[in-house]
């Protein structure tokens, strides 16, 4: 399983660089902790409104973008997840221009 964070195409300061990762099965049950990592994008921007051409193994090498890899065996209905840190401290907010949360296709398999 993956996480990317594609930079966004303004606020180099707002990038993310800690976050935490969450998930459970039904609006009923408690958050699970699933991955928290760091993550360290370049400062360079891409353009809005890009279209991302991404697969499993690879994000898209022609965007800038930071990817980190973490385990998890369950399946989740619902995920939240927390930037727990930016580029700058003092950002009042987390760009992203786009976030892919990647799995898997089959869990049985």
């Amino acid at each position: 399983h993956k996480v990317r964070f594609y930079n966004s195409y303004n606020c180099k300061g707002c990038d993310p660089r800690s976050f935490t990762l969450e998930g459970r099965s039904s609006d009923n049950d408690i958050w699970k902790f699933i991955a928290e990592g760091d993550c360290s994008t370049s400062r360079k921007r891409n353009s809005s409104g890009q279209v991302i051409n991404s697969t499993y193994d690879s994000g898209d090498l022609e965007l800038k973008f930071c990817e980190f890899v973490f385990e998890n065996k369950s399946v989740y209905w619902q995920y939240r997840m927390f930037f727990t840190k930016t580029r700058e401290e003092l950002a009042s907010a987390v760009g992203i221009g786009e976030l892919e949360l990647v799995g898997v296709g089959n869990m049985s398999a």
